[in-house]
């Protein structure tokens, strides 16, 4: 099943960059109410091109009490530069969850590589041909490993190849650590980490499924033993046939000479 199908729908495209019929990277946004009755902006992106393979699919479904695009021009070594951003209300940093009220603050937590360009609610035809993106990328992006990594498994339960579509899935994840490592060498604790937890998540189901496996399998132990019985009745019903055929013929010999003598 496509991740994030309430969010992402081509009604729900609201801006892009890059140009169209380029792969571009196409927005989306929805306003819902939350389960305790906040309105709410929820969000998302499908990235469809990306020198991290691994950062192209459908970004994470998020929300926010607000939520903007901007496309800021600001000045670095005295000249004009564009910095094209997202932002939303997102807790304010270096903040303990354990031990603090958590604290709100609008800022940027992602800079697009072009500027956006929006869409109109009410314009159909580049909707339409936006909405290319949502049938070539269907899977939330593998960068995002935890839920990547959860629906691949749901995704592949059913599969006769299930075993072999796993271990395909462990060496992804390895391919993924050694690339945000790479990315990211000041934090290769924490992908190894992650990597491991992963990796024990693939075991576990697959473990599960071996038990489910046995569970369901029918107990033939029996089945050689029951057809060799039925064998043997046959062959024992056709031995006594066979011998009491004879004695009636022996019989009818014996009465054949008493008669002749």
């Amino acid at each position: 099943m496509p991740y994030g199908d309430d969010l992402y729908k081509k009604e729900n495209i609201f801006a892009y960059t890059g140009k169209i019929g380029e792969k571009p990277t196409v927005y989306f946004k929805r306003e819902i109410t939350n389960e305790t009755g906040d309105k709410m902006i929820e969000y998302g992106r499908i990235t469809q091109e990306h020198n991290n393979k691994f950062n192209v699919g459908r970004a994470e479904v998020a929300q926010s009490s607000k939520y903007e695009l901007k496309n800021e021009t600001v000045t670095r070594k005295d000249k004009k530069v564009t910095r094209n951003k997202e932002y939303a209300m997102l807790p304010k940093k270096d903040q303990d969850p354990k031990k603090d009220k958590i604290e709100y603050e609008f800022r940027s937590f992602h800079t697009s590589r072009n500027p956006h360009i929006p869409v109109a609610p009410d314009d159909h035809k580049t909707k339409a041909l936006l909405a290319n993106a949502l049938e070539a990328h269907k899977d939330i992006k593998p960068k995002s490993s935890k839920i990547y990594v959860e629906n691949k498994v749901e995704e592949f339960k059913n599969d006769k190849d299930f075993s072999q579509k796993l271990d395909e899935l462990n060496a992804k994840i390895d391919e993924m650590a050694k690339q945000s490592i790479k990315n990211q060498p000041k934090r290769e604790k924490k992908h190894k980490k992650t990597q491991k937890r992963l990796k024990k998540f693939v075991k576990e189901k697959r473990e599960l499924a071996v038990k489910k496996h046995k569970r369901e399998k029918p107990d033939l132990s029996n089945l050689g033993k029951a057809l060799n019985s039925d064998k043997k009745e046959i062959v024992d019903r056709v031995k006594a046939k066979r011998k009491n055929e004879q004695n009636i013929d022996q019989s009818s010999k014996k009465r054949v000479r008493s008669a002749t003598i």
